[in-house]
């Protein structure tokens, strides 16, 4: 996949119409590259320039000279995918249209030809003409304002008036688990920015990261990257399935609930239902405790936890680790994390690669918020008292339903709604040029997602981020009687 097409996959993964926003250091190559993107999205697409949208004369070219209302106005009104270029479209006055927003930048090479010394990047360089050029008196967007940071997605382009595009640095389709988690006071996710980003975990930055593993992790022979589980030859008809995560920062309050059973239940399932994705059935799991100090009941609790539901599933708890790391974790803290090794006939292997329009989404529903967004929902509890049963349910084991609806159905795939939402992780199993379509309505949410809302996380975040009642997707020719059909594919 090359970087274009890295692009397009994160387009076609976004809620339809999307908004993206194309910025860099040169006109040429902002209209070059979304005048590409805009053939290349597979949906209807309104193309817009900012620079069409200058004041009259005799306004110059400064970020005042452009009217800001009617282009915001012009970009929300449109019924189909805008693509969009111009200088200044990280103009806190544009900032919050775009679903996407993109940013090239020039490389070195680039450097060099314009005798830009080497301990000086090019962005500085443009900057400071910026500052020179076209924003006398107004230097401030500029000192507050790096477009390159804070862009979902940085292109770096070879020539300035002919870019080629050469890698993609930052958001991509999910491609591999990653779990930021950071530790976040409760008054700094305000009326205003009740997000996951604003409680201190970026999704763009897990992308980033695991795109960022993808060379090493290929380049010892593994394929697939990406998937829910990592696959393994063991011979010529079978295959081993392996998954590894954490529970993440929803322990902190099950710790406070007194409910860390709950979070061993939650390990197990989870990894689990991963390796349930790929076809194949649980073999054996391992976990791994790390504490800032060792209590024995705790760690009795989680790993009781893990046991309960690995019997349920078959699944053999053969071992694992316990870590006392004073120093490293904060007083009173605990990580819980393990791998799930299941197994597969290659006959019987779901890859997605069957996929195609008009194939239904089944959706197998969730007993709340799993183990995704408790950062956030961490930031919204804050200090206070808080209804456990609530918010911190167990992690649902989906392996009976999974067999069940594979006996009645040719399943060809199936996607475990964690981190980034019901499109983000359908997006990871399905082919290229192949879609997702969501029928929100199609099914009623467990009640801790009303109280989501009622803490003021918008719907738009609440679909990126929690699984909204479906914990569980798969993708079927035709739904089997009395299955919850909850979207379609579509080209």
């Amino acid at each position: 996949m090359n970087a274009l097409e890295a692009v397009v996959a994160r387009i076609a993964a976004l809620p339809r119409p999307a908004r993206i926003g194309i910025d860099g250091v040169t006109a040429a190559g902002k209209s070059t590259v979304a005048d590409a993107l805009a053939q290349l999205v597979e949906q209807p697409v309104l193309r817009v320039t900012i620079d069409d949208f200058h004041r009259p004369p005799p306004q110059e070219y400064y970020p005042w000279s452009f009217d800001f209302p009617r282009f915001r106005e012009h970009v929300l009104s449109a019924e189909e995918t805008v693509i969009a270029d111009g200088v200044f479209l990280h103009h806190p006055d544009l900032r919050d249209l775009w679903d996407l927003t993109i940013f090239l930048s020039a490389d070195r090479e680039i450097a060099r030809e314009r005798g830009i010394a080497r301990d000086e990047s090019w962005m500085k360089h443009a900057r400071e003409r910026y500052a020179t050029r076209y924003l006398p008196g107004e230097t401030r967007y500029l000192e507050e304002v790096d477009p390159e940071a804070l862009a979902d997605i940085v292109l770096e382009t070879t020539h300035l008036d002919r870019p080629r595009l050469r890698t993609v640095e930052r958001q991509l389709v999910p491609h591999r688990a990653v779990r930021l988690s950071r530790i976040v006071d409760s008054r700094t996710v305000t009326d205003e920015a009740k997000t996951y980003e604003a409680a201190g975990v970026s999704l763009a930055t897990a992308d980033a990261v695991a795109e960022r593993l993808r060379a090493a992790v290929e380049s010892t022979g593994a394929t697939g990257f990406g998937r829910f589980s990592g696959l393994y030859p063991l011979d010529e008809r079978r295959l081993l399935a392996a998954s590894t995560d954490g529970v993440g920062s929803k322990l902190m309050l099950q710790r406070r609930a007194g409910r860390l059973r709950w979070g061993g239940m939650d390990l197990a399932a989870h990894c689990i239902d991963d390796v349930l994705c790929s076809g194949a059935e649980p073999l054996f799991f391992l976990d791994y405790v790390a504490a800032e100090h060792i209590e024995l009941e705790q760690v009795a609790d989680l790993v009781e936890g893990a046991a309960e539901v690995c019997r349920a599933a078959g699944c053999m708890l053969i071992g694992g680790e316990t870590a006392e790391l004073p120093g490293v974790y904060r007083d009173d803290e605990l990580d819980f994390a393990g791998t799930c090794v299941g197994i597969v006939n290659r006959k019987d292997l779901i890859d997605g690669s069957r996929c195609a329009p008009g194939d239904v989404i089944v959706g197998l529903p969730s007993s709340g918020l799993h183990t995704n967004g408790f950062s956030l929902v961490r930031a919204l509890v804050g200090d206070g008292d808080f209804d456990a049963d609530l918010l911190l349910a167990p992690h649902r084991l989906y392996l009976d339903e999974v067999r069940t609806l594979r006996a009645e159905a040719d399943v060809r795939a199936l996607a475990h709604v964690t981190g980034g939402g019901i499109l983000g992780n359908l997006s990871r199993v399905l082919p290229g040029g192949v879609h997702a379509r969501i029928d929100w309505d199609a099914w009623e949410r467990p009640r801790v997602f009303s109280w989501l809302a009622e803490q003021g996380v918008e719907e738009d975040e609440a679909r990126r981020v929690f699984n909204l009642g479906i914990g569980m997707c798969a993708v079927v020719p035709e739904a089997p009687a009395g299955a919850l059909v909850i979207g379609a594919l579509t080209p």
